[in-house]
C-alpha cells in the first residue's frame, strides 16, 4: 500500500515538473511538444479522477486488512488524498 500511495502522490505533484518543461519547450518555440506534454499530464490526471473511486475502495480494503496491530502501517488519510487528486485536474 505504501508504494501505492507514494506513486500516486508522485503522479499529482508531477504536474508542476511537467507544466515547468512545458513552459520551457514554449520559451524554445516548441509549440507542438509543449502541447504533447500537457496531453500527457491531462492524462494522467483524467486517469486518476476516473478510477478515484477504484482507489479509494483499495485503500479501505487495505485498511480493512489490517488485523496485526503491532505492525507498523504505512499513514495514509484517504480524505487528503482525494481533495488532492481533485483539485488537480
Amino acid at each position: 500500500m505504501e508504494a501505492m500511495v507514494e506513486n500516486l502522490n508522485l503522479i499529482v505533484e508531477k504536474g508542476s515538473e511537467l507544466q515547468s518543461w512545458s513552459d520551457r519547450l514554449v520559451k524554445a518555440g516548441l509549440v507542438w511538444q509543449s502541447a504533447a506534454v500537457l496531453a500527457r499530464e491531462l492524462e494522467y490526471l483524467n486517469k486518476l479522477a476516473a478510477h478515484r473511486g477504484f482507489l479509494v475502495a483499495r485503500f479501505e480494503a487495505f485498511d480493512s486488512a489490517k488485523h496485526l496491530s503491532d505492525l507498523q502501517w504505512p499513514k495514509f488519510d484517504k480524505a487528503e488524498w482525494v481533495e488532492r487528486v481533485g483539485n488537480s485536474g
